[in-house]
């Protein structure tokens, strides 16, 4: 696992549906998104992860074109926060479903990775995810 650093210039709005269980609601949370905004599959794809009493929190979401877009899709904004991110790029994502915890615990464990920090997933294609925590500092 290669490890980068990025900066997201600007905070990325985003339309959203929060899982109901992790990891087991995911898949169930993409399609409900998909299901509400008529264009999901020509927008940018992200997924969030916050740790919340103990457990993961996760969102799916999709980048948000206009600040009406929540109330006319009927569902929430999430903002990614910008700053300086540690990431990694996983090739073949969806046949290494099991290798996301592996990479964010890597990436958390860092020295420079904030505590308690986010786990972003950035979704370039159906091969390639960059996996992303915020960097301290």
């Amino acid at each position: 696992m290669q490890l980068m650093t990025q900066e997201i210039a600007e905070d990325i709005t985003t339309l959203s549906v929060t899982a109901d269980k992790f990891p087991e609601g995911v898949k169930d949370a993409y399609e409900k998104l998909a299901s509400h905004v008529p264009d999901f599959q020509s927008r940018h794809m992200y997924g969030v992860a916050e740790q919340l009493n103990g457990g993961l929190l996760y969102k799916a979401c999709v980048h948000q074109n206009s600040v009406d877009e929540p109330g006319k899709y009927k569902v929430d904004s999430y903002t990614i926060p910008k700053g300086t991110y540690l990431f990694s790029i996983l090739i073949n994502w969806q046949e290494h479903m099991d290798l996301f915890s592996k990479y964010f615990e890597q990436l958390l464990a860092h020295p420079d990775a904030k505590k308690n920090s986010i786990g972003v997933e950035s979704y370039l294609s159906s091969v390639e995810v960059i996996l992303m925590v915020q960097k301290d500092g």
